[in-house]
């Protein structure tokens, strides 16, 4: 069962997705009326339209995720709603809001969309998933280079906007930037926690474990700047999650002349620098 309340100064987020297991399915039904009783004491009430009762064989979905067992076997991958949502998001921006941008302008706002969206799922069977939304933004990208160029042929239009980065062909890139392929992004299993560990306890051992999840899940100058800062929130100081919400805070601020380097970037708290932005306004 996974329930919260999570409190900021501006707003309350209620975290209420939670999963009851039973060996049967007259148990699952019993349980049921029990957690609608308990919740309507307390003025709230079970929603019918999103609470199912199935067998785990035929598997369900949360999260974003799709649990099923297979032959015995349970599996953890993305779900289809959230592979459609993606490809939905992606269509948007790229046929959308992004049909006039520049090539590296699109690239920069994708590569943010793609990272964050496969940072999430890296730790369950996502190959198959990351395979396709890399098909499908070729797709989208060969039908946005077309709209842009509708006389030119295909051989001007790959030359254009796919060349060879390395041992790689068919790289959508400039010279400055380069489209993040999904299927690049290595899967990395979830490290259960240890039996013993005591969260009020053993707070080196939960600190070293977020710092060292940030290290297999991040890539390039990201990985650079958790690093540097052992994976520490650069307002608050307190250790950060990898799946936390998070955003990336320029020292020196871009509009006084800061870069776009490692050196000059930090990770933050996304309510951390909400909380700085508040109080540089009333300043």
């Amino acid at each position: 069962m996974k329930t919260g309340v999570f409190k900021s100064k501006s707003k309350i987020i209620y975290a209420d997705d939670f999963i009851v297991t039973a060996a049967t399915k007259e148990i699952a039904e019993e349980a049921k009326e029990i957690l609608r009783d308990f919740l309507q004491a307390r003025g709230l009430e079970l929603s019918e339209e999103k609470t199912v009762i199935t067998h785990i064989d035929d598997g369900f979905d949360m999260l974003g995720w799709t649990f099923r067992k297979f032959k015995g076997k349970l599996i953890v991958k993305p779900s289809k709603k959230a592979v459609k949502a993606l490809k939905a998001s992606l269509s948007e921006t790229i046929l959308g809001r992004g049909k006039a941008w520049k090539q590296e302008v699109l690239i920069g706002v994708l590569n943010r969309l793609i990272r964050g969206w496969a940072n999430y799922h890296q730790s369950v069977c996502a190959s198959e998933a990351f395979a396709h939304i890399d098909y499908t933004l070729y797709e989208l990208l060969w039908r946005w280079t077309k709209r842009r160029h509708p006389h030119k042929g295909r051989w001007w239009v790959s030359t254009n906007y796919w060349h060879r980065r390395g041992n790689r062909n068919w790289v959508f890139s400039t010279e400055g930037k380069v489209l993040q392929r999904t299927d690049s992004i290595p899967i990395i299993r979830h490290t259960k926690v240890r039996m013993d560990a005591n969260p009020y306890f053993d707070t080196q051992y939960f600190t070293n474990r977020k710092f060292r999840h940030g290290m297999e899940r991040l890539s390039g100058r990201f990985k650079q700047v958790w690093k540097n800062q052992k994976g520490c929130c650069y307002h608050c100081g307190l250790p950060m999650d990898i799946g936390d919400k998070r955003e990336i805070f320029f020292k020196v601020p871009k509009s006084m002349g800061g870069k776009d380097e490692v050196r000059n970037m930090a990770y933050v708290h996304e309510h951390c620098q909400q909380i700085l932005l508040e109080r540089r306004a009333k300043a």
